[in-house]
């Protein structure tokens, strides 16, 4: 007796479109705004970033947030 069960490929989950607004807003508008300086809210306080500092977390923003609109795009 066969008892292999016959499975369909996984189906792609539906294109989430408030979560691409959300990516491409942050990518076109709060991201940029981040150049010029930010704070960081924590539980334990704020964290003050200024223009200069500001460069390094910008960058890594970008390519977290344009990753995340590439994964959302295959």
């Amino acid at each position: 007796m066969n008892t292999t069960t016959t499975r369909r490929p996984a189906e792609k989950a539906a294109f989430d479109e408030h979560a691409h607004m959300v990516i491409c807003y942050a990518l076109c508008k709060q991201i940029p705004d981040m150049e010029r300086g930010f704070t960081v809210h924590t539980t334990y306080g704020d964290i003050e970033v200024d223009r200069d500092e500001a460069r390094v977390f910008v960058a890594s923003m970008k390519k977290l947030f344009q990753n995340k609109l590439k994964g959302m795009q295959k």
